[in-house]
């Protein structure tokens, strides 16, 4: 971790260190989704990302059918996958209000919004119908902590 001093909060920043991320870039996750309810509202959040992509460019109404098959298909193999990565790491949370440049990191400081933790982009594996690789990267970066187990591969013989 490292130290993070802020110079115009003392107190605050007397015992502020940043977090480090859970997983590091290219780690094999699981999702395991220990808050069951977070199971629907991660994968509503990619299906309405994916849907928003497509009628930035594409706005008829109703979504013309091979647009709908295309997202299917990338939710179907997303929910199905036999391997999941971590693609990208980006941090959330732990600002303080109002002066966040100045302040710095502050830990669990009563002017802190929150605390810093870290979401992560997933890239899911999968083969297709025609046996063919596919990787699937949403661009929204909404897994966390809570969500993630770290996958224990057999020790290579």
């Amino acid at each position: 971790m490292t130290r993070v001093t802020s110079p115009t909060q003392p107190f605050s920043s007397a015992e502020a260190t940043m977090p480090t991320p859970k997983f590091q870039v290219g780690d094999l996750v699981s999702l395991d989704f220990r808050l069951e309810v977070d199971r629907p509202y991660f994968w509503k959040q990619i299906l309405r990302n994916e849907i928003r992509q497509i009628r930035r460019f594409m706005p008829q109404k109703p979504m013309h059918p091979h647009n709908k098959a295309q997202i299917r298909e990338k939710m179907e193999g997303a929910r199905n996958a036999t391997t999941i990565q971590i693609a990208g790491i980006r941090p959330w949370g732990g600002h303080n209000v109002g002066n966040v440049a100045a302040e710095g990191y502050l830990a669990g400081w009563p002017g802190a919004a929150s605390p810093l933790e870290y979401h992560f982009y997933l890239a899911f594996r999968w083969t297709n119908a025609e046996g063919h690789a596919v990787a699937y990267i949403p661009t929204i970066g909404n897994a966390h902590n809570n969500m993630l187990s770290p996958v224990n591969l057999a020790p290579i013989e």
